[in-house]
């Protein structure tokens, strides 16, 4: 059975690797990007290779991770976006992206934690 792919955008390395060995250990298959136009370029590369999306505000950035959670979302209809705020922690990344997924109507409503969005 296929593992699901999540891209995890973060330019903070430790936090990024952190991020990406928490989902990993969760059952989840991870392919990493330092910046928004990294992400953007492996969400054209990879095609439909890449199930959901985990990105921080990118600070510095051409391209910030509202912009890319919309086009991640564009690209990929029905698809998870997940945008970190604040000090979300890994384990708390991995259990939103473990729970089912919701009706991309019902994900607008009130963010999962306060340091999590749901952007899809």
């Amino acid at each position: 059975m296929r593992r699901e792919r999540v891209l995890v955008v973060e330019g903070e390395r430790m936090r990024r690797e952190l991020l990406a060995t928490v989902l990993e250990g969760a059952g989840f298959a991870v392919v990493q990007a330092t910046s928004g136009e990294e992400a953007f370029a492996r969400l054209r590369m990879e095609r439909d290779g890449i199930d959901r999306l985990v990105t921080a505000p990118l600070a510095g950035a051409h391209v910030c991770a509202v912009i890319l959670a919309d086009e991640f979302r564009s690209l990929r209809r029905g698809r998870e976006a997940v945008v970190i705020e604040g000090a979300a922690s890994p384990a708390e990344v991995a259990a939103m992206l473990q729970r089912p997924a919701r009706a991309p109507a019902a994900s607008a409503a009130a963010p999962a934690t306060p340091a999590l969005r749901n952007a899809a």
